[in-house]
């Protein structure tokens, strides 16, 4: 998983980079480029279940964080089914 954190990590220096000029919906992208990394990263780990949890839980990070920077805006929403919450966006 350490390339994908790097190439998360410059995602999200860019990320950051973006929203401190005011260039929001680019710092929406970047974190949905993270968050994407992290999703394909997750594949790699099928046999490492505790790392591919951690990479999946990263990219619902990354792509929570990027919901307020789309156009139009993203919102998250939850549901109960079974005594199960289950989210999405």
């Amino acid at each position: 998983m350490r390339g994908v954190v790097e190439a998360r990590g410059r995602a999200r220096g860019s990320w950051k980079d973006s929203l401190e000029k005011g260039f929001k919906l680019t710092a929406g992208e970047h974190l949905v480029r993270a968050a994407i990394y992290y999703h394909f990263a997750k594949f790699v780990f099928v046999q490492d279940v505790k790392q591919m949890r951690a990479a999946h839980m990263k990219a619902v990070e990354a792509y929570g964080a990027a919901l307020a920077f789309m156009r139009p805006a993203g919102k998250g929403f939850g549901f109960l089914l079974k005594k199960a919450l289950f989210t999405g966006s």
